[in-house]
């Protein structure tokens, strides 16, 4: 049997789009991954790395970093004035600009670099959880969205302050492109035909969300091109993209999973005060459905990979449990040999589920998964976990499942890209809108009420539902999106 890492990979490649394989994930590096693949290009920054890493945590100076050789550098190429500027003065420079293009912890030395800017001179090939924001971008091009060529200005922008603290420090030599070949489009799986439309042609519940989203950053666009400050654009795009991600996750066995077409978990929205109410809980629950989901698709996913290399069942049970890894897992720590027995607990236990289960590759697929868990260093699940609670989007952060607790940026960016400049809607309009863009549910509507029971979720009832829909009415008051005319009646506008 292959190893799990092999499979993981070839299910990610053919099916997921990227491979959400970290923990490290930070919004930082969705924005590089994201940019660097508008631009089709990145720089190799090599100097204002030297010049902002100037120590390790171990107070430690690389090699190529140390003040005097930055200063002498400077001094030969023309780009300081000795006269005025003293090296005591260039170091407190550098440190502060450091905590300025390093202002997400994701700065480090020899290539691992996401700085946090917007210019194309600070893109890097830094290699940490950037996959998830090139796929966006491909995503984006290839659906027209207005959100590409917007990026592609803001990108050769340099009036934004950071890139003019930077400007002396870049390499103006533009490496090779990345990701666009002339005449060579990337595959993305999930666009493909035949899982965003029906045979007739109509468009499935996920070509349907794809779509609106589509229609959501479009209008997000249009909010975007009126804002002057370019870092503030930038800023809501790279949320908008990684509530995306998220939001792609959570959809991937609605895409593929034979029965599951249009099973989208939904998100519930808490606007509550405490984490003890009837919404909390079952917005808590929603995130519970969500990774259950997600760990049934890679279920089946897994089993549809080793379909491929067993054509009996009964083959597939006289196997051993595989590694996650080529090599196989020592048995020398006490570490492996927990690993070691713990694979092989789940492997005994699926043979026996197996005796019992009609789709016999599934049950075994989700052995994998379930191995994939407890020996790599990351699964899907602990990826989408780091990016929603960095990004604001999951609440809180010291526990193993989350509720969808917004920050008031990312409300911010939902609500402009559901309603265009000039518009003014109604609360149940809004809410139609989240709901058909983002799966998203705020509660007040019938539907509300009974997709939550579809989804198996009890916890919470109308009138419950109905007092969070009154708390997110008062938080778009306080954002000043909405106002309670003279009917009664809450318009929500710009």
């Amino acid at each position: 049997m292959k190893n799990i890492e092999e499979m993981r990979l070839a299910i990610e490649r053919d099916f997921v789009g990227f491979s959400p394989s970290t923990t490290g994930v930070k919004p930082v590096h969705i924005a590089n991954g994201l940019f660097r693949t508008i631009y089709n290009g990145t720089y190799p920054a090599k100097f204002l790395n030297q010049f902002v890493f100037s120590e390790t945590v171990k107070g430690e100076i690389p090699k190529g970093h140390e003040l005097e050789t930055i200063y002498k550098t400077l001094e030969e190429t023309n780009r300081i004035d000795p006269s005025t500027i003293s090296r005591e003065n260039l170091q407190l420079f550098r440190r502060m600009l450091k905590m300025v293009v390093g202002a997400d912890g994701a700065v480090f030395n020899q290539g691992m670099a996401s700085y946090s800017a917007g210019y194309q001179g600070l893109l890097t090939r830094d290699s940490i959880g950037q996959d998830g924001g090139e796929l966006i971008a491909l995503c984006l091009k290839q659906l027209g969205s207005t959100l590409f060529p917007l990026l592609q200005n803001l990108l050769n922008n340099s009036t934004d302050v950071i890139t003019i603290l930077s400007n002396p420090l870049l390499d103006h030599n533009r490496e090779a492109a990345l990701i666009f070949v002339e005449g060579q489009e990337p595959i993305i799986p999930f666009l493909s035909s035949n899982v965003i439309k029906y045979p007739d042609g109509e468009l499935t519940e996920t070509g349907q969300l794809w779509d609106k989203c589509v229609v959501a950053s479009n209008i997000l666009s249009l909010h975007l091109e009126k804002h002057p400050n370019k870092l503030f654009k930038q800023r809501l795009i790279v949320l908008f993209v990684s509530f995306l991600i998220i939001r792609h996750l959570a959809n991937l066995e609605a895409y593929y999973v034979p029965g599951a077409q249009g099973r989208l978990p939904a998100f519930l929205l808490d606007f509550s005060t405490t984490g003890n109410s009837a919404v909390s809980k079952a917005s808590l629950q929603t995130y519970t459905r969500t990774s259950q989901s997600i760990v049934r698709f890679y279920g089946w996913a897994f089993g549809e990979q080793l379909k491929k290399d067993f054509t009996t069942a009964s083959e597939l049970s006289s196997e051993l449990p595989p590694s996650y890894k080529e090599k196989g897992m020592s048995a020398e720590s006490d570490k492996a040999r927990k690993q070691v027995a713990e694979a092989q607990e789940i492997w005994e236990m699926a043979k026996l589920r197996a005796q019992d289960e009609e789709d016999v590759y599934s049950v075994f697929g989700e052995a994998l998964y379930d191995m994939l868990a407890t020996q790599a260093s990351a699964d899907p699940i602990k990826y989408m976990r780091k990016l929603g609670l960095l990004a604001g989007i999951f609440y809180p952060p010291n526990q193993s499942t989350h509720r969808f607790v917004l920050k008031q940026d990312v409300l911010e960016m939902l609500i402009r890209s559901v309603v265009e400049p000039g518009e003014a809607i109604t609360m149940p309009e809004l809410q139609d809108r989240l709901w058909l863009c983002y799966g998203i549910i705020i509660g007040g509507r019938f539907q509300d009420e009974q997709t939550l029971r579809h989804m198996g979720i009890f916890q919470v009832d109308r009138d419950a539902l109905l007092e969070n829909q009154k708390a997110f009415a008062n938080a778009l008051r306080q954002l000043d999106f909405a106002q309670m005319l003279a009917d009664g009646v809450l318009q929500v506008g710009f």
